[in-house]
């Protein structure tokens, strides 16, 4: 019979082992089947960009307002060195970038449309 320390070491080692789980599913290469990453909003990108994960996606789906914010949690995330690459940028005018780049300091590439 387990003593209720023991179930909550339990509990505490398996809460711990889904924290690194996801931790290496963030950071490793997504297997193929994986969720497209263009179909998560803002706010689900922000979570992750909190969290520490450097990620690239197709800025064209955004305002600057909402690549502001995004780049502003990359810059923001603690001690990981969380960056952003904003892909189809095209759309954005040369000020626009600099917005976007100025609340980056540092924690943003962009990739001009060819």
């Amino acid at each position: 019979m387990r003593s209720k320390f023991q179930k909550y070491t339990l509990a505490a080692l398996a809460a711990v082992a889904a924290v690194a789980a996801a931790n290496l599913t963030l950071s490793s290469t997504p297997p193929a089947h994986a969720e497209d990453i263009s179909s998560l909003s803002s706010s689900q990108l922000q979570t992750l960009i909190s969290s520490g994960a450097s990620l690239q996606f197709d800025a064209s789906r955004f305002s600057v307002a909402q690549l502001t914010n995004l780049v502003v949690s990359a810059r923001n995330a603690g001690n990981q060195p969380t960056n952003l690459t904003l892909v189809n940028v095209g759309k954005f005018s040369s000020s626009d970038l600099m917005i976007v780049a100025d609340a980056g300091k540092g924690h943003v590439t962009f990739i001009l449309d060819k």
